[in-house]
């Protein structure tokens, strides 16, 4: 049928737009990401948003409910926004589905709530089934989802997580290095200039805090080959906490902070401020700049 692929959808829109005389300004397309993700996830929907929001767009089309919110609190939030800018949509597929008239609007209620009830009984489906096949040692994801050391293999025929031999050194060098020098910068240091492997400081936290490196995976235990005791594992925890330090806040506000991204490894760029005679400059840099010494400074102004 006239199926659910990017292009099939964009046809069918182009399609209506052309038939109802709209001039398409803009196509966005959230590749493999569901409607009822989180919003920060659907980058292209956000975007959509601000576009409508500098008055880029009058009318939003899509295929089909489905494709456009499974989640009432996610709607609702879009929704505010769209009302704000006066940017109506429609369903195309399901044209009683509109934000132009109460009666769409009113529509559109009992079909969220609908789309959200089927949307929460898959999900609860899939929680059941996953955690049962955690309880017998199985992977309930693919092997591009396991942490550095470790992948997915059929063991007894069943998919497993195992040790990857390929990274099983690489693994262990960086448990070893930070147990060693207790340090996350000097430990991207190292990553980064002696195996030229580029980790930062999110990643690898999240690394050392994973709990399949002392076999265990959703307080299942034995679930895994280990890489380290139970002992070892729970030190290198006490280390991480002790070495995260506490930054009071200056009150001052920088404004760029969440929206300027870092061309090299996408983190939110951090803002910073010096004085120099008297006078205030702040600035924005990636947090991970001192370390592989590779992206540049962001936007600097100064104040009296």
């Amino acid at each position: 049928m006239h199926g659910y692929s990017l292009d099939a959808q964009k046809e069918l829109l182009e399609e209506y737009a052309k038939q109802n005389k709209m001039r398409i300004v803009g196509i966005y397309a959230d590749e493999g990401k569901s409607a009822s993700k989180q919003l920060h996830k659907r980058t292209e929907l956000l975007r959509m948003v601000n576009n409508a929001m500098l008055g880029e767009i009058d009318v939003i089309l899509f295929k089909d409910m489905s494709r456009w919110s499974r989640n009432a609190s996610h709607y609702y939030t879009i929704q505010d926004k769209l009302d704000k800018a006066n940017v109506y949509w429609i369903a195309v597929q399901q044209p009683y589905l509109e934000t132009k008239t109460p009666t769409g609007r009113y529509q559109v209620t009992l079909m969220l709530g609908a789309a959200q009830f089927e949307s929460d009984q898959t999900s609860e489906r899939i929680k059941f089934v996953n955690a049962s096949n955690v309880q017998k040692g199985g992977a309930p994801f693919a092997a591009r989802n396991c942490p550095v050391g470790y992948t997915v293999a059929e063991v007894d025929g069943m998919k497993r997580v195992v040790k990857d031999p390929e990274k099983s050194a690489l693994a262990l060098e960086i448990f070893e290095h930070y147990e060693t020098y207790q340090s996350m910068r000097k430990l991207m240091r190292f990553l980064s200039e002696e195996r030229g492997i580029r980790m930062y400081d999110k990643s690898l936290r999240k690394m050392l805090k994973n709990t399949l490196y002392k076999g265990e995976y959703r307080g299942v235990t034995d679930y895994c080959e280990p890489y380290l005791s139970v002992e070892r594992f729970d030190n290198i925890q006490k280390i991480i906490s002790s070495r995260t330090g506490y930054h009071p806040k200056t009150g001052r506000i920088y404004l760029f902070s969440s929206i300027l991204k870092c061309a090299e490894c996408g983190a939110n760029l951090c803002g910073f401020h010096s004085t120099v005679k008297g006078r205030t400059y702040f600035y924005y840099r990636c947090k991970n700049f001192t370390v592989v010494k590779s992206v540049s400074m962001g936007i600097r102004s100064s104040f009296p």
